[in-house]
């Protein structure tokens, strides 16, 4: 499929007498930074890694504007997306910007092209990045330390998530701020900035009004309902089973009514094992009121799916016991490292060269979708299965590799013969090689739990001890990898992750 037509270029003089040179968040510029992040948000909603890569065709004259830049994204991205992008390319156009075009490009060739200028840290000019990126584009390569990235707590259309207090800057490099309720983020380089006359936010406030902008369909009257792209599959996915149990998303009554089961406290507690916690908090077995009070406060996840959602695991309990302790995190199925200090909200997440994020995190739904979905289609007599129905038929997800277990538990399959479905990546050979690891850890552990009969505090401690050789291993190839290709002024590209 081919992209838009590329877009022409304005002159410098009418750049000049337009563009605004100060930060402007008010949307009255030609080019005001609000349009511009307007169409960097369509290139991330596709729960794909776009990225404006290596743009040959600029020419950073003396502070002048880029005459072209270039999007490349995966053809296969939903064409729905597709024309949101195609669409806000045209709004970028019409805003005074540059000359754009897209290029779709087929996943195989990413992945080829991508690791090596990772690998020789050579960054492009413009990236937007999610809880994908580590692993469908930048496979092999450990994309980030960032230890000073400050995070709170931030209301987006009625819904707390995790987000950056304050926009990110790595090595004077890089300059991100997050814009979407889920965690995505765009970098860019600061001088592709200074040649877009585009400044920094003025201040963390101008910044967030950004953010309420762009997170996508207003969320207000029904603030439980999933954004576009969203690939938080586990909520969605309790939302269902809150549903089928008759409760209202709203007032929580439907998930005290989900929590209020052995199964699910069973599901929990084996989860809050998977997690490795210095000092151990209490609540992590929380009472059913309880726990929906702080599932709809954002601070509990029911399925993680992403590493920063075991840190809402543990904060599940009352946050005080954590204002003066450093909590350390041991994620055994990445063989990801997460530091996290409450008493000044900072954390780093180091991940494992070969480790999909994603893919990993998600299969961590085994555990739980099975003792719920049940749950649910026992009490209300197979409703939750039309809704279901529609999920694994939907060609927007034919390659979710959470497809099967779904479909599994539908089946009515055992907790056993679920964990076997096979949910690796329906990509790459290369990336389906990252995640095996992973996946022989996660089945590893469910195997020892219900097949061996083995405390899970054993199982667990045992699959942790296997990650944590692997990371070691990893993390050594990586550094010695990274040494042989630095260049002498190198350049490291950062990926945020929340």
């Amino acid at each position: 499929m081919e992209g838009p037509k590329s877009l022409v270029a304005v002159s410098d003089r009418q750049r000049d007498a337009t563009w605004p040179r100060k930060p402007d968040f008010s949307g009255r510029g030609p080019f005001a930074r609000r349009q511009f992040l307007r169409a960097i948000a369509g290139i991330a909603t596709g729960s794909v890694l776009g990225a404006l890569p290596g743009c040959s065709a600029i020419a950073l004259r003396g502070g002048a504007a880029p005459v072209a830049l270039t999007a490349e994204l995966p053809a296969d991205a939903p064409a729905p997306l597709r024309d949101l992008l195609t669409a806000n390319v045209a709004a970028l156009s019409d805003s005074g910007g540059p000359r754009l075009a897209v290029a779709w490009t087929s996943p195989d060739d990413l992945h080829r092209r991508y690791p090596p200028l990772v690998a020789a840290r050579q960054p492009p000019d413009l990236a937007v990045v999610g809880t994908l990126g580590p692993a469908a584009l930048y496979w092999g390569a450990t994309l980030a330390d960032l230890t000073d990235v400050t995070n709170t707590a931030l209301r987006v259309h009625g819904e707390v998530t995790w987000t950056s207090r304050r926009a990110v800057t790595y090595e004077k490099k890089l300059w991100g701020v997050p814009f979407y309720s889920r965690g995505w983020a765009w970098l860019v380089r600061d001088d592709v900035l200074q040649a877009l006359r585009i400044g920094e936010p003025s201040s963390y406030t101008d910044a967030l009004k950004i953010v309420d902008q762009l997170s996508g369909t207003p969320r207000a009257a029904a603030p439980w309902v999933l954004p576009l792209g969203a690939d938080i599959v586990g909520e969605a996915f309790v939302n269902q089973a809150i549903a089928a149990f008759g409760g209202q998303l709203a007032d929580g009554s439907g998930l005290r009514a989900a929590l209020d089961t052995p199964e699910a406290v069973n599901a929990l507690d084996t989860i809050a094992r998977m997690v490795s916690i210095s000092a151990a908090p209490t609540g992590l077995s929380l009472s059913a009121d309880a726990a929906a009070s702080q599932f709809e406060a954002g601070l509990l996840a029911i399925m993680p799916a992403s590493a920063s959602y075991f840190v809402r695991l543990a904060r599940g309990a009352s946050p005080a016991p954590w204002a003066a302790k450093s909590l350390r995190v041991a994620y055994p199925l990445l063989g990801a490292k997460l530091r996290y200090t409450s008493a000044d909200a900072r954390y780093f997440v180091v991940s494992n060269a070969c480790r999909d994020v994603e893919q990993a995190s998600r299969a961590i739904a085994v555990l739980l979708a099975p003792t719920l979905l049940r749950q649910a289609l026992r009490k209300c007599e197979g409703s939750v299965i039309p809704a279901y129905s529609d999920y694994l038929h939907d060609p927007w997800w034919d390659a979710d590799p959470v497809r099967p277990i779904f479909a599994a538990c539908v089946r009515g399959d055992s907790l056993n013969r679920v964990e076997l479905v096979d949910f690796g990546h329906n990509g790459p050979a290369s990336v389906q090689a990252a995640t095996a690891a992973d996946r022989g850890l996660l089945r590893e552990a469910v195997r020892r739990i219900v097949e061996d009969r083995v405390p899970a505090s054993q199982a667990v401690k045992e699959c942790q001890q296997r990650a944590e050789q692997a990371f070691q291993d990893g993390a050594r190839a990586y550094a010695a990898a990274a040494r042989r290709a630095a260049p002498a002024k190198s350049r490291i590209f950062g990926v945020v992750e929340w």
